[in-house]
């Protein structure tokens, strides 16, 4: 028996070099080259901002592993190996297999934006090996060969028929796989352990195992050879051997197994292969022979189906549940659809902070006071993102207590609490391959801190309950009101977590820092609540926007949003948004700071107008409905400089609205018709001023 080095074909820059494993990868260099003056292969890559010897390339039981030493995501570097066009990132200090056609991609982002990035790409893997002396091997091909031969065989031929009858009855994967090694050790009475490994996409793993009397394995199953595994794929048979510790002496994965006695047999789907059971009694050899090998390749054609059908339902309950996601997604994208307005220059600045991080999965921190709309900005990375045909999913992290959290986001395994009568799969595993927004994420508690921390590092869940941890391909957007870094100096948030998350901050500038746009967001709003409610409403009048321009908004944009709607519903009938349509502050606000604006004007569409356009526009609206001859003697005989400015207005006011009414007999709708308010804005103000017309009469 013969055995070579592992070795890998790679190209970079145009030029190929072959590379003996295990090989360190280097950064520090002029020019990439491989170089063996330490005994062990270096491969140089030749560029500055990698460190020496940052990862290695390493052969592990027949399978090439990209191993990260260190946490290259701390230097602003992420690391990610494209396969058939799809990118998967590498996390942390992490191992990677790679197949012939990957193309493993490093990238950094500098301080100033700056996007520094290279790649190289295997092109050949050739795998130490050994020259086999299978005892046996039964092609899938020949299947049916072998049913005509087991006819002629009536006690095999009704135990294969009981052993499929039993397979057929199971409801679930899981079912499947504990059913399949049940049935294996009563067709074989003397094997001793069964492995079943499953193809998840190009790689295969081993989902369960049992060894006979003991209780199955799901969450920590025995390995399978990888070797072994690629024999069945390459011959497209059932394989028996005699002693693989023997036959496969030189292959570390087999030595470790014990295997004495040893049959696979793959699990296929018309021309693709899509798992491999392993079969074997680890103590003593020449247990089987080539009739039990053709009797396991008829029961793995029924396993075949049985696991591709689960399968199958699997995937119809999982694609349901993201469905349902999805459907509640694109109903708030619906209800959300305009999106983050605005022409500010800090606006502008943001959205093309945006554009810079919109394709790299870094993580991203948004901070802005409440209502800034910080979930517009998330929902605007991913749908300009490379993301953005995968789901968005939001979850607001202080909506839920502790528990109900962790589920949600994590998922749970059926029997893990009172009431999972199921698995649940969560939030961010739904999202895979596409972004989390997780909102107010000052809020999670710290035990779940450290759980999110893993997610970042590793690209792994722990659903509740499960014994060991999911993979996921997800972009985290997180969102907070709070100073975090306070609450790390207080204890209350882990401090590895913050600078996790905080890799790309963008900071949302309040609505009073951006009054140039209050008008714009104001008339979307209007818009949108137009057509929500039937109404016509045109704009906002004059004295409206100039109340709405100084007020400060404390909440922000969702204050705003609220405020348009509310006055929508106030001014039903009308044709413009008043000031008497707007909250009650707003009219106080108006009369603290400004001197005589106290009628407002219904023609006006242009953005708020200085305090002396406005009066002037009062007193030609009051020549216009002829309440007085003279509108400035009015105002002269109501003024008396010894009273506070804001009495002095409301007499002026008073004044006004007194004799509107004995112009029209005191009806109240004509006198709200010529001053230009609504009904209900002339009561708020006989109210306020006291005046009473309880006697007089009124046309209903």
């Amino acid at each position: 028996m013969t055995s070579i080095p592992s070795q890998i074909k790679v190209k970079l820059n145009g030029q190929v070099k072959r590379i003996t494993l295990p090989c360190h990868l280097s950064g520090e260099a002029s020019k990439f080259d491989v170089s063996q003056s330490t005994g062990i292969s270096s491969f140089i890559l030749g560029v500055d901002w990698l460190q020496e010897d940052f990862a290695s390339l390493v052969e592990e039981q027949g399978v090439i592993y990209l191993c990260l030493k260190r946490d290259l995501s701390l230097y602003g570097i992420e690391v990610h190996i494209v396969r058939n066009g799809k990118r998967t990132t590498v996390f942390g200090e992490q191992k990677s297999e790679l197949i012939i056609g990957d193309r493993i991609h490093f990238h950094q982002i500098a301080i100033d934006g700056i996007l520094s990035e290279f790649d190289f790409e295997v092109l050949s893997v050739e795998i130490k090996d050994v020259e086999q002396d299978i005892l046996a091997e039964r092609s899938i091909e020949a299947v049916q060969k072998y049913d005509q031969q087991l006819k002629t065989q009536p006690e095999k031929l009704n135990l294969l028929y009981q052993q499929n009858l039993a397979l057929s009855h199971s409801k679930s994967l899981t079912a499947v796989f504990k059913q399949t090694a049940d049935s294996i050790f009563k067709l074989l009475s003397k094997a001793s352990h069964c492995i079943i490994s499953l193809r998840e996409k190009d790689l295969f793993s081993v989902v369960f195992s049992q060894a006979k009397g003991e209780e199955p394995q799901f969450d920590h199953p025995l390995q399978m050879s990888r070797t072994l595994i690629r024999k069945v794929l390459e011959k497209r048979s059932a394989l028996l051997l005699m002693n693989a510790s023997e036959e496969f002496k030189q292959i570390e994965s087999v030595i470790q197994a014990g295997l004495a006695s040893t049959i696979c047999v793959p699990l296929w789907i018309e021309e693709e292969i899509q798992g491999v059971i392993q079969i074997d009694h680890r103590n003593t050899s020449g247990l089987f022979n080539a009739q039990d090998l053709e009797l396991l390749l008829l029961f793995s054609n029924a396993i075949s189906a049985a696991v591709y059908h689960q399968s199958l339902i699997q995937k119809l309950i999982f694609q349901e549940q993201r469905l349902k996601t999805e459907l509640q997604y694109l109903q708030t994208k619906e209800q959300k659809q305009y999106g983050f307005i605005g022409q500010d220059e800090k606006v502008i600045k943001m959205l093309k902070s945006i554009d810079k991080v919109k394709d790299l999965k870094v993580p991203v921190l948004i901070q802005g006071e409440t209502g800034t709309g910080k979930e517009l900005i998330a929902r605007a990375l991913h749908e300009q993102s490379n993301r953005r045909e995968h789901l968005f999913i939001a979850q607001n992290c202080g909506a839920l207590p502790e528990s109900l959290l962790e589920s949600e986001l994590f998922g749970h395994m059926k029997g893990s609490f009172t009431g999972a009568d199921r698995d649940k799969k969560g939030l961010f595993e739904l999202a895979h391959e596409g972004t989390i927004f997780l909102d107010e994420i000052g809020e999670m508690p710290l035990s779940l801190q450290a759980k999110l921390l893993r997610v970042l590092q590793e690209g792994e869940i722990w659903p509740v309950g499960a014994g060991k941890p999911k993979k996921v391909d997800i972009r985290i957007v997180s969102a907070t009101h709070r100073d975090l870094l306070k609450m790390v100096q207080q204890g209350t948030f882990r401090q590895d977590l913050y600078y996790r998350l905080n890799v790309y901050p963008i900071k949302v500038p309040p609505l009073r820092e951006r009054k140039d746009d209050l008008l714009h967001i104001a008339t979307t709003f209007l818009a949108q609540y137009n057509r929500e409610f039937g109404t016509s409403i045109q704009n906002f009048s004059a004295l409206a926007i100039k109340a709405m321009s100084i007020y400060h908004w404390p909440g922000n944009v969702r204050e705003l949003q609220n405020e348009v709607q509310r006055a929508i519903i106030q001014c039903m009938d009308g044709i413009s948004i008043h000031l008497d349509d707007l909250s009650l502050h707003f009219t106080d606000l108006i009369q603290s700071e400004t001197d005589l604006s106290v009628v407002d004007s219904r023609t006006m569409k242009s953005p708020p107008i200085s305090t002396n356009a406005q009066t002037s526009a009062m007193i030609n609206n009051l020549d216009t409905v002829s309440i007085v001859s003279d509108s400035t003697d009015l105002l002269y005989l109501s003024l008396d400089v010894q009273l506070p400015l804001k009495q002095n207005i409301d007499e002026v006011e008073k004044q006004i609205i007194l004799k509107a009414l004995s112009l029209h007999q005191n009806s109240k709708t004509k006198t709200a018709v010529a001053l230009d308010i609504t009904r209900e804005g002339l009561y708020k103000k006989l109210t306020k001023l006291g005046i009473d017309l309880s006697k007089s009469g009124d046309e209903v």
